[in-house]
């Protein structure tokens, strides 16, 4: 069985396949069909001069999540009016993911963990989404924003943005700091030394925010205060909800980490108390869609195993990237 088989960006063991939380069947297919791998249009100028929201205006994009074969269910000519319909479809998608992609779930537990942030992600939606900005403003954001997208002098001053387009309008209540200023994933801002160094370059970065935006004031700019939207989101923990919401793969651990500790602190065995009590709300008959994913996940295994298997006796690239 070879060693690795070749993906869009590098490659992938066996082992990292059936480890990946991905449908590595789909990515494996990407290298023979990566002029579709995009699919980019214009919207209309209508639609977006208006002041609504969309998935993404001026820029329609359907990306990998649609390539794996995972229904969306936002139409492209989709407007939005209000930013609780926004949430909900982005709860929906995670709902979507669970349903169609057929290793999102590993085990019983792992189902029930997930099946049960989502049904609680679902009723605390109020407590993290203020009503005075439910019909906007709906602002102009850079999802896309990191790192690797910024050039800057000898400085530091930021002189280029690249991958513009991933820019999109969306309720001003998404806006938050970068939460990579730490060098961390979202994910990955545990309780303790992670959180307060996260934290404390958290409030430098609002201070220096805050200036910004009153020297605009000050020079007769218009003003949306989003310093103190920001600052409420973090006190608030809408921070880490709306992260949550555009995180599929880390809902969970966002969730676990700095939602659920705000209403009941439970130690490992409550925890799998309240799973296992709250997960059968998010379907009806839970244990035949539970019995249903493992079963999905068994095939994909075999068929991965098929992949690798029928690769075997094909000649390697010596120029191939690494594994993963």
């Amino acid at each position: 069985m070879p060693g690795a088989l070749p993906l869009l960006h590098g490659q992938i063991s066996l082992s990292a396949a059936l480890d990946d939380d991905d449908n590595v069947l789909q990515e494996l297919s990407y290298p023979q069909r990566r002029i579709d791998f995009y699919t980019c249009r214009v919207e209309e100028v209508k639609e977006w001069i208006s002041g609504s929201f969309n998935v993404c205006i001026p820029v329609v994009i359907d990306g990998q999540d649609e390539n794996e074969s995972v229904p969306t269910d936002m139409d492209r000519d989709l407007v939005y009016s209000t930013s609780d319909s926004y949430y909900m479809d982005l709860l929906s998608y995670h709902d979507s993911r669970l349903r169609h992609v057929p290793n999102s779930i590993r085990d019983k537990a792992d189902g029930e963990a997930q099946l049960s942030s989502l049904t609680i992600m679902r009723a605390l939606l109020p407590h993290f989404s203020c009503r005075k900005h439910r019909r906007g403003p709906f602002i102009m954001t850079l999802t896309d924003l990191h790192q690797s997208n910024l050039f800057v002098d000898s400085d530091w001053n930021i002189k280029s943005l690249i991958d513009l387009e991933w820019t999109c309008s969306r309720p001003v209540e998404m806006l938050h700091p970068p939460y990579w200023l730490t060098s961390r994933g979202v994910d990955q801002l545990y309780e303790g030394e992670h959180l307060d160094a996260f934290s404390e370059i958290h409030a430098e970065f609002m201070e220096v925010f805050d200036k910004e935006e009153q020297n605009r004031s000050q020079a007769g700019k218009k003003s949306l205060g989003l310093a103190s939207i920001m600052r409420r989101g973090w006190a608030t923990g809408s921070f880490w909800y709306f992260h949550a919401l555009e995180t599929p793969k880390g809902l969970y651990n966002i969730f676990l980490d700095h939602i659920q500790p705000r209403y009941s602190k439970l130690d490992d065995a409550g925890m799998v108390e309240f799973e296992r009590t709250v997960s059968p709300y998010w379907t009806p008959d839970i244990q035949t869609f539970l019995d249903g994913k493992l079963k999905e996940k068994e095939i994909y295994e075999g068929h991965l195993r098929d992949a690798f298997s029928v690769a075997q006796e094909e000649p390697s690239n010596p120029e191939s990237p690494p594994a993963s």
